[in-house]
């Protein structure tokens, strides 16, 4: 190669516009000359000639030199790449001085981009300068001699230029993410060398630590959700690359994103971004928070695509985009771009609305766990008044309680919760509880740090609120009149949108509000789907429709008339057939609507609604309870003029809904233990129903009053009131009642000893309720051949038959019939002599019957307290015993003789033991023997059975 003329004036135009600017400086060139002195000077004048004449091979432009440091320019990428690599390769090829043999090393670096071109008015040559030159400087710098880097931007447009050949020339390695000392961002940067050339290895480049995440430390510990936590985490690893958090405002989903991203961090190279949309509208200002997350100044045309090249240069990074619900139209769509151009990309949305957009994976937040809702309440209190316990533990019983009630009534969310715990700054635990009515006022922060949406419960479900179109907003307002949720039946009964000319039918109105978070899909029961409303947002809706009370009465009158269809006698008839035990299922979640329409169609005189409702209700408590207060609902219908004693000649739709409610209430006060009061109950409904020519209910009402002589000893009373009901019964046909006769004649068989008889009723009983479809008392037939069994001696038996009563009972939701099967089950036990299991199954049907027959629990306090007896465990017996008489005295004649039995076996087992007295053993045989009198049992009845075991046990 001849040596070119070093002087030489270039006479290439400058190039503008998009360049490619290269710096190249000799490492420790300060000590060579410090070591050398004037013998460098032939080294550094090869140098320049070299550096020269590739320039002058490619069409460079020389911007300016600074000792030994070059600054050139380039208007095409390429022809910048192959003279960066042909300089490496000149220099390592040539003769160096002998004072330096081994030459000069050169560090280059190369950038592209648009810098500020302006005329040096002094040299009269094109100089470059703003942002981009100084990044292309600071490239520069990070090299090491021998060693050519090149920004990303310059790389790629070298290989648009000239894919194919410059690829099979220079090889690129990936050196990944670097900062750039007093620049923001980070810069992908590529090493390149001639593909001829030998491989060498450098030090790690002189660049700065990067910044992998703009998030901030959180001044208050996070609580809970740990499984949330690891279920992102899964999904990520699992290749998920769009994720978005749903949920209703104030459920804690931008909390748990910044938790997650801050955990997630290191395992993402190109780092964990926030960025904050709330004050995003459009496309724009969506792209404007993200740039400033990011920390990149937004100068492209098009700045989705700028930002989705950055994201590209950042390799695997995770982005957080929190409340994009305003905005989520922009958000999908730039979501969409942003991860086909960046492969690395992960992105974890936080919003009211999905995006909906292919590729993307929903995380439904649910309300926190109790536990972890009143563990958060106490974290939160203890920072807002100090000596306040940080966690549950510390808590009396009364406050604790408390803090359990506020989570729930607050749906176990996160930012009412945190709201409610910032008042224990002047409120105690069950004074904050007792003002929960008042939750929009109560709930309203005075916390700095939080935005204006935060700062109070209102103001967050503002938000939300804001964002609904005109007939959305009435949607919500309507399903405000539903309580404990509803069905899509049920809300296209109810919901009226024919004012909006724009609104959908009803179903998609509730899917409508479902997709926004304001509404929630529950399946308490598979396949039975039920549509919620949080209490908070349901509070907001209520109070919102309270200041129309013209449209709030018109809702309350299509609700009322929605609900009163389940009170007709079909509907209750249709409890006790084939499909009975879904029937019976939803039945039971609707007693909340029931409720409410009840109350509110009494207090507008709408007595028949009212009375519908009330009938409604009444199967539910029949076998769920609490009786006594079912029988209360229908006190103050039966009150009201209209049903209180109605002519059946002007107003037979009042006489007919009165017989029915007088029957239902007497049936529930003899189940809640008021047998008096049924009975007059069951009386004036018998009357009314002859009056009226009502075979069908005559029937019932003479089954219940014989049942209630049944229960009293009144054994002769009995049969003919069950054999003028089972007459009734055949003679209109009914089945169902006429199975219901038989199942309780089989009882009274069994109380005076008959068990053939008992056994026959049963078996027929059963036969009726297989035909006709009644799922739940087959169950509880299947008990009473298990009591049989159990007479005969065939423990084995009787335990296997009970087990079958108690499953079926907890298929059809028979809390009544689960009580009573687990009593059962505990008494065949200590038959057997197991007195651990029956302790076991008998204090499980004390807690049961105690929430829904009580005399039941009466009776198993007394089977609880032998098998304590038995296990020689004396210091409960008296109190359970104790208890059991007073839910019993006066109820159940024939159960309480059966207690008084009982007593005498504790007692002697006591007296026995040494643990008691003869003259408290005398005592029990007394109350016994006229206990057993006075429920007129015969000696070869149960109850006359049960006496002489406890007479011979007391004589032993």
């Amino acid at each position: 190669m001849s040596e070119p003329d070093v002087n030489r004036p270039r006479a290439l135009d400058p190039p503008t516009g998009r360049v490619t600017l290269v710096h190249t400086d000799v490492q420790g060139s300060s000590a060579l000359w410090q070591r050398l002195g004037d013998a460098i000077r032939p080294a550094l004048a090869l140098h320049d000639a070299l550096l020269r004449a590739a320039l002058e091979a490619h069409g460079g432009y020389e911007v300016q030199t600074a000792g030994d440091a070059f600054f050139l320019a380039f208007a095409d990428a390429a022809a910048a790449v192959r003279f960066a690599v042909q300089v490496q390769r000149d220099l390592h090829a040539a003769a160096w001085p002998d004072a330096l043999p081994e030459g000069l090393q050169v560090r280059i670096g190369l950038h592209r981009g648009e810098p500020w071109a302006r005329i040096d008015p002094t040299t009269g040559r094109m100089d470059y300068g703003g942002p981009m030159s100084n990044r292309a400087a600071r490239i520069g710098a990070a090299p090491h001699g021998g060693q050519t880097v090149a920004s990303d931007a310059a790389w790629q447009a070298a290989l648009d230029a000239d894919a194919g050949a410059i690829a099979a020339e220079i090889h690129a390695d990936d050196l990944g993410l670097h900062g750039l000392r007093g620049l923001d961002g980070h810069e992908r940067l590529w090493q390149l060398t001639s593909r001829d050339a030998p491989a060498r290895r450098f030090p790690p480049l002189r660049t700065e630590p990067l910044r992998k995440t703009n998030l901030q430390p959180r001044g208050d510990a996070f609580v809970g959700r740990e499984d949330e936590l690891r279920g992102l985490g899964e999904r990520l690893d699992a290749g998920a690359r769009l994720l978005t958090l749903l949920g209703p405002g104030g459920m804690g989903k931008t909390r748990l994103s910044q938790q997650f991203a801050a955990a997630r961090t290191e395992a993402f190279p190109g780092g964990a971004w926030f960025c904050d949309l709330t004050e995003a509208r459009d496309e724009a200002a969506l792209a404007v928070a993200v740039g400033r997350a990011l920390d990149v100044p937004l100068t492209h045309h098009d700045p989705i695509a700028q930002l989705g090249a950055v994201l590209a240069g950042k390799g695997e990074a995770l982005v957080v985009l929190d409340n994009a619900e305003q905005v989520v139209d922009a958000c999908a769509a730039a979501a969409r771009r942003w991860l086909a151009v960046a492969p690395g990309l992960r992105l974890l949305v936080t919003s009211r609305i999905r995006l909906a957009i292919e590729g993307e994976d929903v995380v439904a937040l649910q309300p926190l766990p109790l536990a972890e809702a009143v563990a958060l309440f106490c974290a939160r209190a203890a920072s807002a008044r100090p000596g306040f316990p940080a966690s549950p533990e510390g808590l009396d019983a009364e406050a604790l309680q408390a803090v359990r009630t506020i989570a729930v009534r607050l749906d176990c969310m996160s930012l009412p919760i945190e709201l409610a715990a910032a008042r224990v700054r002047s409120m105690s635990p069950p004074q904050i509880a007792s003002r929960l009515d008042r939750r929009f006022a109560l709930l309203a922060g005075a916390d700095r740090d939080r935005t204006a949406r935060q700062a109070t419960l209102r103001g967050a479900i503002d938000w939300s609120w804001d964002l609904l179109q005109p007939w959305e907003r009435e949607a919500m307002c309507q399903c405000a009149v539903f309580r404990g949720g509803f069905t899509l039946d049920d809300a296209e009964a109810v919901l009226a949108l024919d004012a909006f000319p724009d609104a959908p039918w009803a179903a998609d109105a509730v899917q409508s509000l479902i997709d926004q978070s304001l509404l929630w899909l529950d399946e308490p029961r598979p396949g039975q789907l039920r549509v919620r409303c949080y209490e908070s947002i349901h509070a907001y809706a209520l109070e919102r429709r309270a200041a129309d009370a013209s449209a709030a009465a018109a809702d309350a009158a299509r609700h009322g008339a929605c609900y009163a269809r389940l009170g007709r006698d079909d509907a209750i008839d249709a409890l006790h057939g084939h499909g009975g035990v879904e029937r019976r299922w939803a039945l039971f979640f609707e007693l909340e609507n029931l409720q409410a329409a009840q109350a509110a169609a009494q207090a507008r005189g709408d007595w028949a609604v009212a009375a519908a409702c009330a009938l409604a209700s009444a199967p539910i408590y029949e076998v769920r309870g609490p009786f006594a207060l079912g029988a209360a609902r229908l006190d103050a219908l039966l009150a009201a003029p209209t049903l209180a004693a109605p002519d059946l000649v002007s107003a037979p739709e009042a006489h007919a809904s009165s017989r029915r409610l007088r029957y239902w209430r007497g049936f529930l006060r003899r189940l809640g233990g008021s047998p008096e009061a049924a009975r007059d109950d069951l009386r004036t409904a018998l009357a009314m129903q002859r009056e009226a020519g009502d075979l069908r209910g005559q029937a019932y009402s003479l089954a219940a009053l014989a049942i209630l002589d049944r229960e009293q000893g009144q054994t002769e009373a009995a049969r003919e009131g069950f054999a003028a009901s089972l007459a009734l019964h055949r003679q209109v046909g009914n089945r169902h009642g006429e199975g219901v006769v038989l199942a309780h004649v089989g009882l009274l068989a069994q109380d005076l000893g008959d068990r053939e008889q008992a056994q026959a009723r049963y078996e027929a009983a059963f036969a009726i309720y297989e035909d006709v479809g009644d799922r739940r008392l087959q169950g509880r037939m299947l008990g009473n051949l298990g009591l049989l069994a159990k007479a005969r001696g065939e423990l084995d038996l009787a335990r296997e038959l009970t087990q079958r009563t108690l499953a079926i009972a907890a298929e059809v939701g028979d809390h009544l019939g689960e009580g009573i099967a687990l009593g059962n089950l505990g008494d065949h036990w200590l038959a057997a002599g197991a007195a651990d299991e029956a302790e076991a199954c008998l204090r499980a049907a004390v807690r049961r019957c105690d929430e829904t027959l009580p005399m039941a629990a009466g009776a198993f306090r007394g089977s609880l307290a032998v098998a304590l007896a038995h296990r020689g465990a004396f210091h409960d017996v008296e109190a359970l015993l104790a208890q059991g008489e007073a839910q019993l005295r006066g109820r159940h004649a024939v159960e309480f003789g059966k207690l008084c039995c009982k007593r005498v076996l504790v007692r002697a087992a006591m007296l026995a033991a040494g643990a008691g007295d003869a003259a408290a053993l005398d005592e029990a045989l007394r109350a016994a023997d006229a206990a057993v009198g006075a429920a007129g049992a015969s000696e070869g009845s149960e109850l006359g059975r049960l006496w002489a075991r406890a007479q011979q046990t007391a004589g032993a």
